[in-house]
């Protein structure tokens, strides 16, 4: 492995150096998530950026979440009523 890879946490999951932005802490993978949304955000203000993901990404992501699921209730009670 090259030198510029981290393990995570012992799982065998790899990342590279510059995206490993919080220290080692040895917390719940849902509080980590939190962790680095707060660190984006901190980022986009010092920095100006919009990197950071926003309420519009999050809605347009529900959407999608939602059809996916209509769709996939559709196909699988369509092929309910088939067999």
């Amino acid at each position: 492995m090259r030198s510029d890879w981290l393990q995570l946490d012992g799982s065998g999951w790899y990342v590279r150096e510059k995206y490993q932005q919080l220290a080692e802490s040895g917390l719940d993978v849902s509080v980590q998530d939190l962790a680095y949304l707060y660190s984006a955000y901190a980022s986009d203000k010092v920095k100006g950026t919009s990197e950071a993901s926003n309420f519009r990404d999050a809605v347009r992501q529900h959407r999608l979440i939602d059809e996916i699921h209509r769709k996939s209730a559709a196909f699988f009670e369509k092929v309910s009523v088939n067999a």
